[in-house]
């Protein structure tokens, strides 16, 4: 088998791995064996290959993993439907302690939270600051 056929496995087997995980660590690996597959096919020794697969995986991780981390955080920081409630006023009709209440919304019911740790009232009307996954923090 060549070289250059073993260095593409690598890297494929690299880019595999990375779609399991998405650190975006392994596929760095996988572009310096995908450099070092070019070396080889240009008929390189293998100290040439050694070189690429190190020096194309630290540039890879200094420069390509920061991008795609930065990309993939802005992704998951996308907003919601759930976002759009923010500011707007609720009802609450469970008593919202320290320990939590609920709160109503355009007839649905919410678990919520005051921002301040004092007791709300049921019947108030209070202020969606923010939420902290399904629960709303309110004022």
């Amino acid at each position: 088998m060549s070289t250059w056929l073993i260095w593409l496995i690598i890297s494929v087997a690299c880019l595999i791995i990375e779609m399991l995980n998405a650190g975006f660590g392994i596929i760095c690996f996988g572009i310096g064996a995908l450099l070092s597959a070019l070396m080889a096919a240009c008929g390189l020794g293998i100290l040439w290959q050694l070189v690429a697969l190190t020096v194309g995986s630290f540039l890879s991780f200094l420069f390509i993993r920061p991008i795609m981390i930065k990309w993939l955080d802005g992704k998951k920081m996308e907003k919601t439907n759930l976002d759009t409630i923010i500011g707007r006023q609720a009802t609450v009709v469970d008593t919202i302690t320290a320990h939590g209440g609920r709160v109503a919304i355009d007839g649905t019911d919410w678990k919520a939270q005051s921002i301040t740790d004092t007791d709300i009232p049921a019947g108030t009307q209070v202020t969606i600051i923010d939420r902290q996954g399904n629960t709303l923090q309110v004022q």
